[in-house]
């Protein structure tokens, strides 16, 4: 079974894009795999950290080339996508908030849980700020069924 996950990129608390994530949304998998990514954006000379959409589109991208195997043609991936808004199956959101700071401020929720640390390490050179934040279940889309916890923390790769 997959956990599928959400990515809201905001500017000053205000959604701009949604990136949808069907498989290893827990924060061993999307959440390292987002730092790893803001990592990759540092390098770049024009990493546009205060600018949601285009970082959301850069996750699209990072995340396409990472999903579909290297003698696929490049529009071959499956497994994330641009949301309207959050399905009701997905098990993680995490918000990147590109308006506070020089710095996205990122943050991991489970959906009827516990907080969640997100593992990683940024060792150089300015670093995001990671909060875990809880919530509730009715806090987020007032759906008891996320409050069931159906998700494997081990990865298969």
């Amino acid at each position: 079974m997959s956990t599928r996950c959400t990515t809201h990129f905001k500017d000053n608390g205000a959604d701009v894009a949604i990136i949808y994530r069907h498989g290893d949304g827990y924060p061993d998998g999307h959440g390292t795999d987002l730092l790893a990514f803001l990592k990759e954006c540092a390098k770049l000379r024009d990493p546009r950290f205060g600018d949601p959409s285009y970082l959301a589109a850069k996750l699209v991208v990072y995340l396409a080339n990472a999903f579909r195997s290297p003698q696929a043609p490049l529009l071959d991936f499956i497994s994330v996508g641009v949301v309207m808004e959050d399905p009701e199956d997905i098990e993680y959101m995490y918000t990147v908030d590109c308006g506070e700071g020089e710095w996205p401020v990122v943050r991991c929720y489970e959906v009827g849980g516990e907080e969640v640390p997100i593992p990683g390490n940024f060792t150089q050179g300015p670093k995001p700020v990671v909060r875990r934040v809880k919530l509730n279940c009715g806090d987020y889309v007032g759906n008891p069924w996320h409050s069931r916890r159906f998700y494997r923390r081990t990865r298969i790769r």
